[in-house]
């Protein structure tokens, strides 16, 4: 069964395809069951060269990065604070922890026009981002902002 989370204020694409559709958090529990804006979230992950690019089509699913490769192992991120691309930190919030799903995030909540030619990313490239939420943590509380 595969469950798409809708959101409707972006073009990001998200589906689930393994592990939990449905969570929340409640207040109090130790452990978050859901990713929310704020959250620093572990996960592995693998982006390639989505098949609704445009371009060269001798690209299309070509690997750009994976947490599996050296890294070890799931790194760990706010989400919600352009730590890292707009529509990865979008495609993440709502997704429960165990889940495995994929975002397809679109060139300009990606690279943009420019790509990222060191990694070999041409410009207005779509990227497909496959996920798997390992670990969610409350957020960080910031004594500076009061």
């Amino acid at each position: 069964l595969v469950a798409s989370v809708a959101n409707a204020s972006s073009e990001v694409k998200v589906v689930v395809y393994d592990g939990p559709k449905k969570c929340s958090n409640k207040e109090g529990d130790e452990k978050l069951m859901k990713v929310e804006a704020d959250c620093t979230v572990g996960l592995h992950f693998t982006v390639t060269i989505d098949e609704s690019s445009v371009g060269s089509r001798e690209n299309i699913g070509r690997k750009i990065e994976s947490s599996r490769d050296g890294m070890g192992v799931a790194p760990s991120f706010p989400v919600g604070q352009g730590r890292v691309i707009a529509g990865l930190d979008q495609g993440l919030i709502g997704l429960c922890r165990g889940a495995s799903a994929y975002i397809i995030v679109p060139p300009h909540l990606a690279y943009g026009r420019y790509g990222k030619p060191e990694q070999g990313v041409g410009g207005d490239t779509t990227l497909r981002y496959d996920v798997e939420i390992a670990d969610i943590q409350p957020p960080v509380p910031n004594d500076f902002i009061k």
